[in-house]
């Protein structure tokens, strides 16, 4: 009797380990880049580093057509973000110190018409 106890809590644990580990697997988090601006961005880059330095994801675009989106995806939860665009001949740059993600969460930059950028 108690190895059928001890075999069944085994297979609990072993279950509740997949369920927690599954969403690393299948949900991987995302960047995302919206052109709401307008106009058309050029020379679009995205770099993601971790907080020891090192870089895990530089994307360079030629252009990303207004209303236009892209999405990277990673699996990494803490992250800073440098994106730098031209918009209307203008080279413009944003830094995001610090981006806190929870497993299969997107992290989107938004290129507003006046150049800045919004975070959500």
């Amino acid at each position: 009797m108690r190895r059928k106890v001890l075999i069944a809590a085994f297979v609990l644990a072993l279950g509740v380990g997949a369920v927690l580990l599954l969403p690393a697997f299948l949900w991987p988090n995302r960047a995302i880049i919206q052109n709401a601006s307008g106009d058309e961005l050029r020379d679009v880059r995205l770099v993601l580093s971790d907080f020891q330095g090192g870089v895990f994801l530089d994307e360079q675009m030629p252009r990303l057509a207004p209303g236009e989106s892209i999405r990277f995806r990673h699996n990494r939860n803490d992250l800073r973000a440098e994106l730098s665009y031209t918009l209307s001949g203008k080279e413009q740059k944003y830094e995001q110190p610090y981006i806190d993600l929870w497993r299969g969460e997107g992290y989107v930059f938004a290129v507003r018409p006046d150049g800045t950028v919004e975070t959500r």
